[in-house]
């Protein structure tokens, strides 16, 4: 009684806390109160949002409480176990609207199963059959993953423990019973020992599994089989439009809300199949329609008189009727575990009889439809009726053979319900027949995959939009082995898909263009979870290297995992030969492919920079040709084209790499020194010996060929002398084109002392 006045008290005062009078959400506990809180207070913040102008509190409460106060119906929606669902939903008259989706490695997973353990230094307890007349732990009996699952499992294999120690919520409450000798095993849900591991309150080699299941596809150890996920449900007074835009809520939450996040949950999903937990409930006698167990010896010794007179009244009763009785037993219990199923089952089911009448209707029909079970007796064309046009051929050639052939098949076709929407059915039949092998008619089972469909619709067109994407795309592994491929890369590449799956693009493509730091760049940003992008040079299958720009991305398959990377890649060879043409034609001479005066002008300032920093000298050269017009005159610009081309060869023959030779026109040429020496006088000196390296050079004869327009060619030596003048630069100069005006002084004066000579400038 102090119990529920605190807990009203609570829902009371925390409800005040709130204008507006929220939306009170209670969840269960099965750990403490405050991880229940912390984990889900996002999903109130998330309904709010999503919601506006409704604010929802989470009232995070363990069994007795969360019972009391949804009993009272003082909550608006309960997000509780399975088994505590079914028990609310027969006083409360609550329904579920959505089904718990967790994350596990990333992927939806909407079934839980119980864990039987025991501490691993315990002998002798290996088997199910172990735990009879041993003292086992558990929360309480209500709890669905604590205890009733484990509970059937055991009922299943006829084992019994002496005793049950009931230690109440949190699930953590039962590790501790086990591993301080309390008991001598214990249930838990699914995930709390791996929890616990997580935290750090337990070690992994402490505890040891019995009866673990092989369930591949569920990622944590169970000892029992999966069922529905905890149900999200709703109270009656709770009004429709809140309803509707609560499960809309809860069925778009995405598995990247900070919510799913925190709750480590991948979202909600329709309702799940909660008939199997009932029908459990009913076989363990704990559904409160049914009795609870009664033993006999109780009742013999209440009542042994009376019992003894009818049981000689049924003695007569029962060897009058023991024939029916054995004729009607297999087909009663056919009945009764066929209603039990079908009646509580989310998919729609029927039976039609052998002359196609309607035997029975499963209430799920409603949900479908829209159509009661009733409106389908009422009309037996029903089925036929609400079926889309589009798809009716089909439907009756289906429904012909069923019903001529006692055929046994599947089908896919849609439906209107009763508001004109379309469902997608996936239809499955079978025939029915008594323990005589006598044909009763056909039994069908109808799911909606219209949520299935079309996610598949937006699969195919996702597909088919890569497919015809102009830029290529591959998907890689997380040691990036080639798992898909479009079009575009093929054709980009020159590789078919066979020859790429299973491949690294590495193998494939790799031009050797790149050094070893590229790539380790590269990767290091991949690894860290942050894209790339950038301009690389690649090989295709003909060996022919390309250029291409080339975005990468990596995939987490769950929020600290990586799983796939998706490149995109364009080829942009076409552009970078423009870029270059473009770099050729504003920086270079188009006659000798040597700098022009742009170039020269900009490598020469950053010359200047770079001799003002190490206190360097460089020198600038500027050569005149002696007399070339005279040889322009003589033999024409195509003789005077090939003696240019020759000096520009010369020239760049007696420099280093690091130095420029230019062509500023017409016949007169610039060559660039830079980092000659730190003194003046050695400069001076490396300069002149450069140049004089030059003036020899230009001074043994060349051989130019004439009259090629006759296709008869021949060869004339020509002398040739050069004038240089030199201007010597470190920091006294600040701009390039002083430092040319100086070199071409010196140049004149060489050309007015007579030509074919070296001239410094001196500076004044």
């Amino acid at each position: 009684m102090m119990r529920a006045l605190l807990l009203m008290s609570l829902l009371m005062g925390s409800a005040m806390a709130f204008a507006g009078n929220p939306v009170r959400i209670g969840i269960l506990s099965f750990r403490s109160t405050e991880q229940t809180r912390h984990q889900w207070q996002g999903l109130a913040e998330y309904l709010g949002r999503n919601i506006p102008g409704t604010q929802f509190q989470i009232i995070p409460l363990f069994f007795p409480e969360l019972d009391a106060v949804a009993t009272a119906k003082q909550l608006d929606f309960v997000f509780t176990n399975p088994e505590h669902y079914v028990l609310l939903r027969q006083v409360t008259g609550m329904v579920a609207i959505a089904t718990l989706l967790r994350s596990m490695d990333g992927q939806p997973v909407n079934q839980f199963g119980g864990v039987i353990f025991t501490s691993a230094e315990k002998k002798g307890l290996d088997n199910l059959d172990d735990l009879s007349g041993k003292t086992v732990a558990a929360t309480d009996k209500r709890s669905f993953g604590g205890f009733i699952m484990q509970q059937w499992e055991m009922y299943k294999h006829g084992v019994q423990p002496a005793t049950f120690l009931f230690t109440g919520m949190p699930h953590d409450n039962v590790v501790d019973a086990v591993l301080q000798g309390k008991a001598d095993a214990g249930f838990v849900r699914t995930g709390i020992l791996e929890a616990m591991i997580r935290e750090g309150k337990l070690k992994a080699d402490a505890v040891r599994i019995i009866h673990q299941q092989p369930i591949k596809s569920f990622p944590q150890k169970t000892s029992t089989a999966l069922y529905p996920e905890w149900p999200f449900s709703s109270m009656p007074k709770i009004s429709p439009d809140l309803v509707k835009a609560v499960t809309l809520a809860l069925l778009n939450l995405d598995s990247q809300e900070p919510v799913s996040q925190t709750a480590k949950i991948y979202g909600f999903g329709p309702p799940g199949d909660y008939g199997k937990v009932e029908a459990i409930m009913l076989r363990l006698n704990i559904h409160p329609d049914h009795l609870k167990n009664i033993q006999f010896r109780d009742v013999y010794f209440r009542y042994r008189y009376p019992i003894w007179a009818g049981i000689f009244l049924l003695l007569l009763i029962v060897l009058l009727s023991i024939q029916l009785f054995r004729a009607n037993r297999r087909l009663r219990r056919s009945n009764m575990m066929y209603h039990l199923v079908a009646d509580y089952t989310s998919d729609w089911e029927y039976w039609l009889g052998v002359n196609g009448e309607l035997v029975y209707m499963s209430p799920s029909c409603q949900n479908l439809t829209g159509y009661s079970a009733e409106d389908f007796k009422l009309q037996p064309d029903m089925l036929k009726i609400i079926v889309h046009e589009d798809d009716k051929a089909i439907f009756n050639r289906h429904w012909q053979n069923h019903t001529e052939t006692e055929y046994a098949g599947e089908l896919e076709f849609r439906i209107f319900d009763c508001n004109g929407a379309v469902h997608w059915i996936h239809h499955l039949c079978r025939p029915v027949f008594d323990d005589k092998n006598r044909y009763q008619g056909i039994r069908a089972s109808n799911r909606d995959i219209t949520t299935k469909k079309n996610i598949e619709m937006e699969l195919r067109l996702h597909d088919a939009a890569l497919m015809a994407c102009a830029d290529a795309i591959i998907i890689t592994d997380i040691n990036a082995n080639i798992q898909w491929v479009n079009p575009a890369f093929c054709e980009l590449t020159g590789y078919s898909e066979q020859e790429c799956i299973g491949r690294n693009p590495a193998e494939l493509c790799k031009s050797g263009v790149h050094d070893v730091v590229f790539y380790q760049e590269l990767w290091d940003a991949l690894l860290k979870g942050l894209p790339w992008r950038g301009e690389i040079v690649n090989r295709r299958k003909s060996g022919e290297l390309y250029y291409e720009y080339m975005s990468v991305t990596p995939v987490y398959g769950s929020p600290e995992k990586l799983s796939h990377f998706v490149a995109v890649k364009q080829d942009i060879s076409e552009r970078k030969q423009t870029e270059q043409m473009i770099r050729q034609m504003a920086f270079y001479d188009p006659l000798t492919q040597l700098a022009n005066r742009r170039l020269l002008v900009d490598r020469l300032e950053h010359a200047i920079a770079s001799c003002k920093r190490k206190q360097h000298y460089g020198a600038l050269l500027l050569l005149d040709l002696d007399r070339f017009k005279t040889l322009n005159d003589l033999f024409g610009h195509d003789v005077g084209d090939q003696l240019l081309l020759e000096v520009g060869k010369r020239l760049k023959s007696l420099v280093r790499e690091e130095d420029t030779v230019a062509r500023l026109g017409g016949d007169e040429f610039v060559v660039l020194l830079v980092d000659l020496d730190k003194e003046v006088e050695i400069a001076n000196i490396r300069a002149e010996q450069v140049a004089n390296k030059i003036k020899d050079s230009i001074s043994q004869p060349f051989q130019l060929e004439i009259n090629k327009e006759q296709n008869v060619s021949s060869y004339f030596s020509y002398d040739l002398t050069v004038s240089i003048g030199i201007s010597l630069f470190m920091d006294k100069e600040s701009r390039g084109e002083a430092i040319l005006k100086q070199a071409d002084l010196a140049m004149y004066q060489v050309k007015h002392d007579g030509r074919n000579a070296v001239r410094r400038y001196r500076h004044a």
